[in-house]
């Protein structure tokens, strides 16, 4: 199980999160809500080593078994107009695939979120899947949930994804650290959020297009 001592040993004193871990959830997003409308602060993070109802866009369910990914949901309340919003959903994308290549993998960015990895000549496979939830007050963002799905260490797909899918021990034909994994996303995520809520998004908008696939 990917403990949060574990994470929160590589991100080292420095980092803002604030780490829940769990061995089995329905799913991170939900209980990421929960302590959102509880008044948790931002940078809580909630992970688990198995969902068995997790769901990305257009609530299609999230293939998430115990061991062999990370599947997490950060919680932020940025200080931004609820129009804006999804541009945290494009940062999230942008943080994702700046930490992998970190790690040494080629990965993509679909739009708007999704990030992909080559599989031959013109072919992409599913790395990463990105969902935002969020409440607003007013015309104010309250809180924004991330959630964050990683196909880590998965060596098998069910029959529909087989063709689509593919994880990072796929590519990288040996066993990929979770923790690694994860603590990577979570330091790009939030300098990149930081970046944004300082300085706009045009920064990571030229991040976005260099890893634009079709662009």
């Amino acid at each position: 199980m990917l403990e949060a001592k574990d994470i929160e040993e590589g991100l080292g004193s420095d980092s803002s999160w604030r780490i829940h871990a769990h061995e089995i959830v329905a799913s991170t997003m939900t209980e990421a809500q929960r302590l959102a409308e509880r008044g948790e602060a931002e940078f809580t993070l909630v992970v688990a080593d198995c969902q068995t109802a997790g769901s990305g866009r257009f609530d299609r369910r999230w293939y998430s078994p115990p061991g062999e990914g990370v599947w997490m949901t950060a919680l932020l309340r940025p200080d931004l107009s609820a129009e804006c919003a999804p541009l945290l959903t494009l940062t999230a994308a942008v943080s994702v695939a700046e930490a992998l290549d970190g790690l040494g993998f080629s990965v993509g960015i679909k739009w708007p979120n999704d990030v992909l990895a080559a599989s031959g000549p013109y072919r992409w496979r599913k790395l990463c899947g990105i969902r935002a939830e969020m409440a607003v007050e007013g015309d104010r963002v309250a809180w924004v949930n991330v959630g964050i799905g990683i196909n880590v260490g998965s060596v098998s797909f069910p029959k529909e994804l087989s063709d689509v899918a593919t994880s990072l021990q796929e590519l990288a034909g040996a066993p990929v650290s979770r923790k690694a994994c994860a603590c990577a996303v979570l330091e790009r995520l939030e300098a990149n959020y930081r970046r944004l809520l300082k300085d706009g998004f045009f920064q990571i908008r030229h991040s976005w297009i260099a890893h634009a696939i079709g662009l």
